[in-house]
C-alpha cells in the first residue's frame, strides 16, 4: 500500500536517525533499516535487492545484497520485534536467502513476514 501523504524526506529522516545509532546489517548481505515515525498508523516496509551489492558499512565489511526497510507507527514497538525475528528466522532458512542473488528465491516468502 502506497502512502503519498506521508513526507519522503521525514520518512528517511527516522531511518537515518536510527541507522546514526546504531548499524543495521543483521546477517552477511542482509540489512534491516527501520525506525519510528510519528503519526504513522501501523507499519510499512519495502524490499530491495541488489545483485552487485551496496556498500553499508557492515560489521563483516561484506556487501549488502537485501535489505527489509521498516517503518513504524505509533504503537508498532511489538510488531517490530517480531518482525525482526522473522527476517532473522528467513536467514537461517537453508536455500531462502543463501539464494538471495537469484530474484525469484528472495521473494517467494515475503507473505510471511508479516
Amino acid at each position: 500500500m502506497v502512502k503519498p501523504e506521508l513526507d519522503p524526506v521525514e520518512m528517511l529522516t527516522a531511518l537515518n536517525n536510527r541507522e546514526a545509532k546504531m548499524n543495521t546489517s543483521v546477517a552477511p548481505g542482509i540489512a534491516v533499516p527501520h525506525g519510528y515515525f510519528r503519526g504513522l498508523d501501523g507499519i510499512i516496509g519495502a524490499v530491495g535487492f541488489s545483485r552487485q551489492g551496496i556498500e553499508y558499512g557492515s560489521h563483516d565489511n561484506k556487501l549488502v545484497h537485501l535489505v527489509f526497510m521498516i517503518l513504524l507507527g505509533d504503537g508498532a514497538q511489538e510488531q517490530h520485534l517480531h518482525i525482526l525475528s522473522r527476517i532473522l528466522t528467513l536467514e537461517r532458512i537453508q536455500g531462502l536467502i543463501p539464494g538471495y542473488r537469484s530474484k525469484s528465491s528472495c521473494f517467494s516468502g515475503g507473505s510471511w513476514l508479516f
